[in-house]
């Protein structure tokens, strides 16, 4: 149950701040108006995690310039990062990438160094906002997982489509599908009960599944309809010289393969096997980590950054793992997945507590080369030496 504490309480520190979102809006305001001043009749909109609110303090804003004269033609792209680039002391940093298989002007604010990823022309960007906001609603779960595994991606650099890796709508629909079919892929999790287990038990299955038990050279992902898999094969044209791809149907247009592009899909599928080899060592009491999720999103200097960031802006207490805050006292409860148990602020400390004391005494056992049957043994003696002692010291005193 510790993992499942501990992932809540990351997704409330991952959470942005007032300050936060005050300052991407800000951005997305200055460059609707410099967007508008080039053409009058174009529009700006967002879409993405910003809009659904499951962004990372690292995550980019992504926007959608509809209506322009030409479309998004590579002259617009320039055009429009000429005109941000001549704006004084906008951007630090702006790129025009023409030839990804969405052409996008990237750039970097200089005052707060949020990115930004403008594209043109995408009607489908915007119209899955509500799709998102809906399966947020139907799978309070989702929130809190996929915060971690955007983090997991993000410090593993497979968070980027035109590196090969998956991007952030992918990723969403990769664990909304292990919602929907986790009651199929995973019944021994399920017992006699209806509810769902606890998140760490759910989060080290979607390792599980999209580390070493899902075909990707047969299988395809559907999630309309609640969900279910297709024949690759059968539903979209593959390439046999790259047969292991990720095949997402776009719930919202059938003809639409999402994560086609995502070409380093072996590497992702590793480091997912790695992260469940991990969180299953720690279970068993064979990893040198502190807690659960330490073992597979090591603490950097970005953690201690927002430690502080939010210690200045929430005055929360220290945390004494990551420098986190605490999480709510209970998960929620919704009609499809159940309930969680309560646990209090002092419990969840000493869970954290006894976990700090037993990775610390392992740690010093294993560096000293004692194995765990010895280890039991020679408490079992000392044990006995404190008998001892305690029963001389009553005799003296009778």
């Amino acid at each position: 149950m510790l993992l499942h504490y501990e992932i809540l309480d990351f997704a409330s520190f991952m959470m942005a701040t007032e300050k936060e979102r005050q300052v991407r809006e800000d951005l997305v305001e200055r460059i609707s108006s410099i967007i508008g001043s080039l053409w009058a009749e174009a529009e700006v909109r967002v879409f993405g995690s910003f809009a659904t609110n499951l962004y990372l303090p690292t995550s980019d804003i992504d926007v959608c310039v509809l209506n322009t004269p030409e479309g998004g033609s590579p002259r617009e792209l320039h055009e429009v990062a000429d005109a941000l680039r001549g704006e004084k002391g906008l951007v630090r940093k702006i790129e025009v990438i023409e030839k990804a298989f969405v052409p996008l002007v990237k750039l970097v604010d200089r005052a707060s160094d949020v990115k930004c990823d403008i594209s043109f022309g995408r009607n489908n960007g915007p119209s899955n906002v509500l799709l998102i906001r809906q399966y947020l609603e139907d799978f309070p779960s989702l929130m809190p997982l996929i915060l971690v595994v955007k983090c997991f991606m993000h410090q593993r650099m497979l968070n980027e489509v035109y590196r090969g890796g998956i991007g952030s709508y992918a990723l969403l629909l990769l664990v909304v599908s292990h919602l929907q079919h986790y009651r199929t892929n995973f019944k021994h999790r399920m017992g006699n009960g209806r509810t769902m287990p606890n998140l760490g038990s759910v989060l080290i299955d979607f390792f599980i599944l999209y580390g070493s038990k899902f075909n990707y050279v047969y299988s395809g992902i559907r999630i309309k309809n609640n969900g279910n898999y297709y024949s690759k094969k059968r539903k979209f044209i593959t390439d046999s010289a790259q047969p292991m791809l990720l095949s997402i149907e776009d719930p919202q247009d059938e003809e639409n393969e999402i994560a086609k592009n995502s070409f380093n899909l072996r590497s992702i599928r590793k480091a997912f096997a790695h992260a469940q080899q991990q969180l299953t060592m720690w279970r068993h009491g064979n990893s040198i980590s502190v807690t659960p999720l330490s073992c597979i999103l090591p603490v950097d200097s970005s953690f201690h950054e927002r430690g502080d960031l939010l210690r200045r802006c929430r005055a929360v207490q220290d945390f004494p793992v990551l420098n986190r805050t605490l999480p709510p006292l209970h998960y929620g409860q919704t009609s499809s997945e159940g309930s969680q148990p309560k646990r209090s602020r002092q419990e969840h400390r000493r869970l954290l507590a006894e976990a700090s004391s037993r990775r610390s005494k392992s740690r010093k056992h294993r560096s000293a080369g004692i194995s765990k049957k010895e280890l039991r043994r020679r408490e079992k003696k000392q044990e006995r030496r404190n008998d001892r002692r305690m029963a001389k010291q009553r005799g003296r005193e009778l």
